[in-house]
């Protein structure tokens, strides 16, 4: 099997698997006063400890969920919840992020807009003007599409609004980035996002599934969805022990091998993008060739091609190749992708984008043999 679907869910760290098993003794209740509940208190405070140093924030600024999806519910909803101001977004970003907005306008009176974009589908910083950051309660941007590859220039975005909220003394904008699919090769932290919120799920890194965080500014004022006593009042239930402490350590073991990680994945970016420009010359490459994230590769099936991209990573799968037709969670739905979409595609095109994204194990024999087959479905 050749795995190319990283960027929906990369393969457990051993070292992380290791501290996993090692957690299952401390079946406690972190909230319990006996001394099984404070051993298992004990490792969800180191693994608050582990995530702030890598993250650069405080520990009372790391708030553990359930994953990507319920960070970014949390983040949105809770914001908006407290101002009740407009919503503007990245007409790019990620699935769960439209069901947090469309959950509001279905529920309450809001209002959201759209950011603008440049030619090349990048958010146009320049236009961004004083108007839309007065009328703005938040501001929500992915980092890096998890689809495509676009790299977001979110740091110029948080500065523009910080310099608006010093010089009209006001609180808002609020800044939320999504982080998911960006901390695989970025540098995500409050400072260098120049972000109030951003998030992170588990399972990018080689956690597990089921885990992740919603780092904000203590300043950030948010409604709990669903209030109790767990993660500083913003959350209810007992907590996910084993999450918890494998998304603490995976971050860590992360943190130490992002840059070398960052560098393989950009040569075999290269690598794969030169056998579609030698190859497939009249096949879009959707990712741009400049600000990408480099483990992320995207293209549109041809016209020859008989089928939607759903047919092809079928067709994939059954020779042994995992790729995607787009981020798994929408990777049953057969209307074509929203972000192929907002990029321009026609909406035939917008059901034919494929995706490869890479990992640790990822290797160019992989890419070749992966593309060979390529070659052989679409009889180019």
């Amino acid at each position: 099997m050749i795995y190319l679907d990283h960027a929906a869910a990369t393969p457990h760290n051993p070292e992380v698997l290791k501290l996993g098993r090692l957690v299952e003794p401390a079946f406690g209740n972190p909230s319990s006063i006996h001394r099984v509940g404070r051993k298992s208190r004990d490792l969800m405070d180191q693994s608050r400890y582990q995530s702030a140093n890598v993250l650069e924030c405080k520990i009372g600024e790391i708030i553990f969920t359930s994953g990507g999806t319920e960070a970014v519910f949390l983040g949105i909803v809770g914001s908006w919840l407290r101002n009740k101001k407009t919503i503007y977004t990245s007409p790019l970003v990620h699935a769960c992020v439209w069901g947090a907005l469309d959950f509001l306008e279905q529920h309450f009176e809001v209002t959201v807009k759209t950011l603008p974009l440049d030619a090349q589908g990048f958010i146009d910083v320049e236009n961004i003007d004083d108007e839309i950051l007065s009328e703005a309660g938040l501001i929500i941007s992915e980092h890096g599409n998890s689809e495509t590859g676009h790299l977001q220039p979110v740091a110029k975005m948080g500065k523009k609004i910080q310099k608006h909220k010093t010089d009209s003394g006001s609180n808002f904008p609020l800044f939320l980035v999504d982080s998911a699919a960006s901390i695989v090769t970025e540098k995500t932290t409050l400072e260098y996002t120049k972000s109030d919120m951003f998030i992170v799920s588990g399972e990018k890194f080689g956690g597990l599934g089921g885990s992740g965080v919603l780092v904000r500014k203590e300043s950030v004022n948010l409604a709990p969805i669903v209030p109790g006593s767990q993660e500083f009042g913003y959350r209810a239930g007992t907590e996910n022990l084993p999450g918890i402490v494998t998304l603490g350590a995976a971050l860590n073991v992360h943190d130490k091998t992002q840059e070398i990680q960052r560098l393989e994945f950009l040569e075999l970016n290269r690598f794969i993008r030169n056998l579609f420009k030698e190859n497939f010359p009249r096949i879009e490459i959707t990712t741009p060739e400049a600000n990408f994230l480099p483990h992320v590769f995207h293209f549109i099936l041809p016209e020859s091609y008989k089928g939607n991209a759903h047919m092809f990573v079928t067709q994939c799968d059954l020779e042994g190749v995992c790729i995607s037709a787009g981020p798994a969670c929408s990777s049953g739905s057969h209307e074509g992708s929203r972000v192929l979409k907002n990029l321009g595609c026609k909406p035939a095109e917008s059901e034919r984008g494929v995706r490869l994204s890479f990992g640790l194990q990822t290797t160019k024999e992989e890419l070749t043999k992966a593309f060979k087959l390529f070659e052989k479905i679409l009889c180019v």
